[in-house]
């Protein structure tokens, strides 16, 4: 992605059904941007996941996520499926992905096998907390993008996700900003180095 928007995910418990997303600048009058009848699955993390490395695989660590739906499931995948993009998901600010998924408890799950800094995250594996969200990336259908102008670049706004039949007077509002981080390049990597007999060095 290289524009000036967003994606956004909305679900529900079992039951669950539909969304509006509305936006607001003053946290009082909202108008509906998106509206999502497949819920991804979402849930929230029950342990805090520590710094791991992104250029290897993570052994080291696990992560304990309960899903908001109990119908929802996770799986576990190959090595190779993992290579070919399998089991994607947002964890905080930080996109993993995970091989192996064991069910621990009602719709709670302990992740292992991990692959860190994905997508150009790679500044995010140390910065977790308690209670972040989780997304899973596999069923990109219920994951949509939101493209705002540039000028909306850096404004704080206020979202909420309104389920069917629910008062939005009811709804909780949630703050978010677009930094348009799509708009910055990925971290550097592979630079090597070479010099010619004129001490002239080339980078690549």
């Amino acid at each position: 992605d290289d524009d000036a928007g967003f994606y956004y995910a909305v679900s529900g418990p079992a039951g669950w059904r539909s969304a509006a997303v509305l936006r607001s600048s003053d946290d009082t009058n909202f108008s509906e941007i998106a509206y999502q009848n497949l819920g991804a699955v979402i849930g929230e993390c029950q342990t805090t996941l520590a710094d791991g490395p992104w250029l290897t695989e993570d052994l080291g660590n696990t992560l304990d996520v309960e899903l908001l739906n109990t119908d929802d499931e996770l799986e576990s995948v190959t090595a190779a499926e993992i290579w070919n993009g399998a089991n994607g998901a947002v964890v905080g600010d930080e996109i993993i992905q995970f091989k192996t998924a064991t069910l621990i408890g009602a719709g709670t799950y302990r992740l292992s096998g991990l692959q860190r800094g994905r997508l150009g995250t790679d500044h995010e594996t140390g910065g977790h907390g308690s209670g972040e969200r989780f997304i899973l990336l596999g069923d990109l259908s219920a994951i949509e993008r939101i493209v705002d102008p540039i000028s909306l670049r850096n404004a704080s706004r206020f979202y909420r996700g309104v389920s069917l039949y629910q008062d939005v007077a009811a709804v909780t509002s949630q703050t978010f900003t677009n930094t348009c981080a799509a708009l910055k390049p990925w971290s550097p990597v592979d630079i090597a180095g070479a010099r010619d007999g004129g001490s002239n060095l080339t980078v690549t």
